[in-house]
């Protein structure tokens, strides 16, 4: 089990996936009605090993999303680990239309690795991205730094290797999450980890190194070599589109009529799929609006106050003016303008949760 993730796991000596598709089709018969006004721009299978599904149980459910919903996908994406990385799943990947595959690599170092309680080696990550390469996917690979027993050195290779073989990465630090084993060996102080100086210094390292390479640092973690490289999905996401979270513990986030909810499944696989497997929350304006504004300044993208307010049922309530102040004070150092249009400069995007704290004060 990956002792960092805080995503939903279950652990089952036979893995029971043709009842867990059964009930992934179900909840999409269920809910499609409330989604018919979204035309599905993107497909992404994540939060785990999807990989682990057979060809046959990813066809009824991309059968089952395509007969019920407005699709026009143009972009499906897969998450896949290096281990799982064979020529037989992935033909059964491209005939189903899949064309994009995330793959955590993490690092190159096999000691690094083993520190990560990663299941796979250097060379099985290599294997795994040639042969994707061989097979016409588009590759997004992930790399964690600033993790037990790495060095700098290490770091600058995995950046080196990785960037000849994909347009995509997401490079992001260690980030030590709450009731995992990594979070218990923190408090227990068995588990070291660089302080914020050395940190610092993994960052420079990213960043130089990518922008050499010829990639453009488009979001806070996030790096493409080209603006048709981004990943689509989640850009969705950091510009507050609408989705559709399916499976145990997945989110959605949607606009019924009546305003902005969320919505978050059970994270109990005997629960999931009943009447009362999943928790809805309505989504107050202030607090969307201030989540508009964080998400988008996460990234590199050109944005509005007047088109971002334009998505509200009652516009005059936000505070449009008050968040163009904050915005407009970080102008010439971390922002720049052009006319009503926004967008944060490459430094800026180092400090871009320092311009969301000071939107939130002073929405508040």
């Amino acid at each position: 089990m990956c002792p960092y993730c805080d995503f939903t796991v279950k652990i089952r000596s036979k893995i029971p996936e043709q009842s867990y598709t059964d009930r992934i089709c179900q909840e999409i018969e269920k809910g499609a009605e409330s989604w018919q006004d979204i035309d599905f721009q993107s497909l992404y299978l994540g939060g785990g090993t999807p990989s682990l599904w057979s060809a046959k149980s990813l066809a009824r459910v991309f059968e089952t999303v395509q007969s019920r919903l407005k699709t026009d996908f143009s972009e499906i994406t897969i998450e896949a680990n290096p281990q799982d990385i064979h020529e037989d799943t992935l033909r059964g990947w491209k005939a189903l239309g899949i064309d994009r595959v995330s793959l955590g690599v993490q690092s190159f170092s096999d000691s690094y690795l083993q520190q990560l309680g990663r299941n796979h080696d250097g060379d099985t990550a290599k294997r795994a991205l040639e042969l994707l390469n061989v097979f016409g996917f588009r590759i997004s690979a992930d790399l964690i730094f600033a993790g037990p027993g790495q060095s700098l050195e290490m770091f600058s290779k995995d950046l080196d290797l990785l960037s000849m073989f994909v347009n995509h990465l997401s490079v992001y630090a260690l980030s030590v999450e709450k009731n995992t084993q990594f979070w218990k060996r923190k408090k227990n102080g068995s588990l070291i980890l660089p302080d914020d100086e050395a940190e610092e210094a993994f960052l420079d390292l990213r960043d130089t190194t990518l922008m050499r390479a010829g990639f453009e640092r488009y979001e806070v973690s996030s790096f493409a070599r080209n603006v048709g490289d981004r990943a689509l999905h989640n850009s969705g996401y950091w510009l507050g589109k609408a989705y559709w979270g399916l499976g145990i513990g997945a989110h959605s986030f949607h606009w019924d009529g009546a305003g902005f909810f969320r919505r978050s499944n059970t994270k109990s696989l005997k629960k999931y799929g009943e009447e009362d497997g999943f928790s809805t929350e309505r989504v107050g304006g202030d607090e969307h609006w201030f989540e508009r504004l964080f998400l988008i300044v996460r990234t590199r993208f050109w944005f509005s106050l007047p088109e971002i307010a334009a998505e509200f049922p009652d516009s005059s309530r936000l505070k449009i003016q008050e968040s163009a102040d904050v915005l407009d004070r970080f102008c010439d150092t971390w922002i720049e303008k052009k006319g009503e249009h926004y967008r944060l400069k490459a430094c800026g995007l180092d400090v871009s949760d320092s311009i969301g704290k000071a939107l939130v004060e002073k929405i508040q």
